[in-house]
């Protein structure tokens, strides 16, 4: 993918690449970025004294961690799911783990019910649309991460992982003054630290 485009232009082109991708090559791939995903937060959560972690639940074309957040709770992590409090908001996060039942919202997304427990993650695993060498994400263009990362890094110490394949790396991706950069990422290929 070329990055001399309007983000409008480059989500085109990135959900294009990634609906392109082979099934039998995308679970392969699935497979190991979930892999080098539990290999990654658990040694952070270890290193930092973190224990609570948020995930996503897959929409569209995402790659879906599920498996990843199975393994995270195995290993003794509290994991949690973002929910979409109020429009133009923070996301809020609420505990949950496989097998406890969700609610679907207006816009599709599957969240955890009301009574399930607000937490304030540690660890905030991210998806993304496409990601460069700088650390930069482009989203679904809600700015939702964008926004809830800039609150929390404003009070307390959090750690963002990018999720997705190395097909969705571009070389520069357009940048607002709102974005907000992940610190790692996780790929089929491994991990990446941004300085």
């Amino acid at each position: 993918m070329n990055a001399n485009h309007d983000k409008a232009a480059l989500r085109e082109l990135a959900q294009d690449a990634r609906r392109q991708f082979p099934p039998k090559e995308r679970a392969a791939a699935t497979r190991l970025v979930c892999q080098h995903g539990k290999t990654l937060v658990c040694k952070l959560a270890e290193q930092n004294q973190m224990t609570i972690v948020s995930g996503f639940w897959p929409i569209h074309d995402e790659i879906d961690i599920r498996p990843l957040m199975i393994e995270l709770s195995k290993a003794g992590l509290t994991c949690s799911l973002p929910v979409v409090d109020q429009k133009n908001s923070p996301l809020i996060f609420r505990q949950w783990q496989l097998g406890e039942p969700l609610k679907e919202d207006e816009l599709g997304l599957h969240q955890p019910r009301e009574d399930a427990p607000l937490v304030a993650p540690h660890i905030l695993i991210v998806p993304l649309l496409a990601f460069d060498a700088d650390g930069n994400r482009l989203g679904w263009g809600g700015g939702y991460y964008d926004r809830t990362l800039a609150a929390f890094r404003e009070t307390s110490n959090i750690l963002t992982v990018g999720v997705g394949f190395s097909l969705q790396q571009v070389d520069k991706l357009p940048q607002d003054r709102h974005d907000q950069r992940l610190d790692f990422m996780v790929t089929e290929k491994g991990s990446i630290e941004f300085s």
